[in-house]
Order: structure tokens, then sequence, then C-alpha cells
């Protein structure tokens, strides 16, 4: 069985912003395998099709620059996107970027994928304020973590979170 791709975004947002008019959309399309804009509902933009469905009532508030963005409380909201329709990044290289805005400084899980049996990975927000990539269950006895400095985002401030990984270099996630 796949597992399930959780955003639980523990206390942040997410906007959306349109793209800039002098980006070319095949270049922003091409190898995309989700676009979760979060414009108001958990649809997937991408020619995938794979709808996160809402758990619990997140709030979806505008944004200043047009759009929305996704407030889930870290507790009882979160947007589970179907097993089957999952992305899976247990090989080849991949990225994942998204905005969040930390309400706190606790470890929190802002993006997880883990099956029945606890393998998988998280993205998560640490206690110092870094982002950590780790693999748990199986998927840790053959990938690395990846981890960012400390005080990377700030409490309240929109943050930029990009990670790339590129296993034809670095064999595992490190």
């Amino acid at each position: 069985m796949r597992p399930t791709l959780l955003f639980a975004f523990a206390a942040l947002a997410l906007p959306f912003a349109a793209c800039p008019a002098d980006v070319a959309p095949s270049l922003v399309t091409r190898g995309l395998i989700g676009h979760w804009k979060f414009d108001g509902n958990g649809k997937d933009t991408s020619s995938r099709a794979a709808h996160g469905e809402l758990l619990g009532t997140p709030g979806f508030p505008d944004t200043s620059v047009g759009g929305k963005n996704i407030r889930l409380n870290g507790r009882d909201t979160a947007v589970r996107i179907p097993a089957a329709q999952a992305p899976s990044l247990a090989e080849g290289g991949f990225s994942i970027a998204l905005f969040v805005q930390p309400r706190s400084n606790r470890e929190q899980t802002i993006l997880s994928q883990v099956d029945e049996t606890g393998t998988g990975w998280r993205l998560l927000q640490t206690k110092s304020m870094g982002i950590r990539l780790e693999t748990t269950g199986q998927a840790a006895a053959v990938n690395s973590n990846i981890e960012s400095p400390e005080n990377v985002l700030a409490s309240g401030r929109w943050g930029h979170v990009v990670i790339a990984v590129n296993r034809s270099v670095d064999g595992g996630f490190a």
C-alpha cells in the first residue's frame, strides 16, 4: 500500500501568488507532480489532479498578493492526498517548495508521507526554527536526513522553504 501524503501544517499557512507574466508556463509545469494552490480548496491544479481532502475546518484567508492561503492549526486540520495519487519520493530527484508562516518555535510536521508501518518521510519545522527533511521507519536505514541551520524561520513572518534532492549525486536524501 502506498503511503498517504499529508499536509499537516501546525499553525502554518501557505499563500499562493500568481506567476509573473515573464515566466513561461511550460517552464513552471514541466515535470510537475502536484500543485496545490489552497485557493479555498484542496484541489491539485497539475495534470495529475491529485485532489486533497480537507480534514477539519481549515481557514482560507486572502493574501496581500491576490489569491488565498490555507491556515491549519496543527491539531485537527490537515489536507490528505489519497495514497494512490500521492507523489512518491522513494527514488530519483525531487524538489519541494512552499511558503510557511510559523506561529511558534515548537517542532511541528509541515508535510509527511508515511505508510501504515511508519516508513516514509516528514518535513518538519524544528524547535530552533530550522527545517528538517527526515526519513522514518525502514526508509531511515537507506537515507540520510537534511537539516537547515537554526533560525532560518522567524515566528510570525513568511518564509520560503525549498528542498532539492539530487540522488544521482547525493545517493540518499543527503
